[in-house]
């Protein structure tokens, strides 16, 4: 079985869908940091623009229940928005206003519904160390499938 943790109105085929807030597809309500699942449960894990809404601390909090919840060489994946991308862009020379707000709105969260704010910024480099900080090994990064502004990471329990 695999898991959708924070699936929101996006619901992805052959997973079980999580969410906080309720929406027609979700199976589960719950929350990241205290998932109602026995240990080894899942196959997969997927955190697809979530962890960004996590302070550090409870983001770290959700990927030890992730790796929790995981089988023993179960596979997780985590999608956000790349803010060392974010800031290089904010930061050049030709930044124009449109750009900046909607860098803004990535950076912090469009902050239109319940639970759109960003409460933590990551990029590869800082989810690969949290994962590490899980318990998960075997990280490949992959900048080019959402292109550069999102980034995923994929890691392995063992």
């Amino acid at each position: 079985m695999k898991l959708d943790l924070g699936s929101g109105p996006f619901p992805r085929e052959g997973y079980l869908h999580l969410d906080l807030l309720i929406h027609p597809h979700v199976e589960v309500l719950g929350h990241g940091t205290n998932l109602p699942f026995k240990i080894g449960s899942f196959s997969e894990v997927r955190i697809s623009h979530v962890i960004e809404h996590f302070s550090v601390e409870n983001g770290l909090r959700c990927l030890r229940e992730a790796h929790r919840v995981l089988e023993e060489g179960g596979r997780i994946e985590i999608s956000c928005p790349n803010f060392s991308y974010l800031c290089q862009g904010w930061l050049g020379a030709n930044v124009r206003v449109k750009l900046a707000i909607k860098t803004q709105n990535v950076v912090f969260g469009e902050g239109s519904t319940i639970g759109q704010i960003h409460h933590s910024a990551q990029d590869p480099d800082t989810i690969g160390y949290l994962l590490r900080c899980s318990g998960f090994i075997n990280m490949e990064v992959d900048l080019t499938t959402r292109g550069p502004r999102d980034f995923i990471v994929y890691g392995v329990k063992r």
